[in-house]
């Protein structure tokens, strides 16, 4: 099964996507690989993706839903040590408050807003926004008999 992080990164490295992050038109060869790991502080972190062309890297860090700014900028302050790459691009599901645009950008952050793929959408549980999977449509089955059917 997989998650709404796993269908985001699916969309990121569809070569349209790729180039867009990656700030590079059609004329430059583009590569990439998912789950690079770095290592610090006697740990293994990894990066979501990492995309390479000519000589540039950029690093795309994917958070369908952006929960924690703090422990973001903290794991890319370690990833850019670690990896050193040219730009860094958090690729998310939902347009952020200017504040957090500021940080990000303050932060050498780039910003690039994914739809949210089918089939996650966005619930509020507790107060807290978080994915989950959209509910099948049900139609109800008349004749013979009262149930339901997809």
């Amino acid at each position: 099964m997989t998650t709404p992080h796993d269908d985001v990164l699916l969309k990121c490295v569809e070569e349209e996507n790729l180039r867009k992050l990656a700030g590079v038109g059609e004329d430059v060869d583009v590569s990439w690989s998912v789950e690079v790991p770095c290592f610090f502080e006697g740990n293994i972190g990894f990066a979501d993706l990492v995309i390479k062309t000519e000589n540039r890297k950029t690093l795309v860090e994917v958070k369908p839903i952006l929960r924690d700014l703090g422990a973001l900028l903290r794991q890319v302050k370690k990833y850019r040590s670690e990896l050193e790459p040219d730009r860094v691009v958090l690729a998310v599901c939902e347009d952020l408050d200017d504040d957090v645009k500021k940080v990000l950008e303050h932060e050498g952050v780039d910003v690039c807003v994914f739809d949210l793929p089918d089939p996650w959408e966005v619930s509020v549980y507790n107060g807290k926004r978080q994915l989950k999977r959209k509910k099948k449509a049900y139609e109800f089955r008349t004749g013979g008999g009262m149930g339901w059917r997809e």
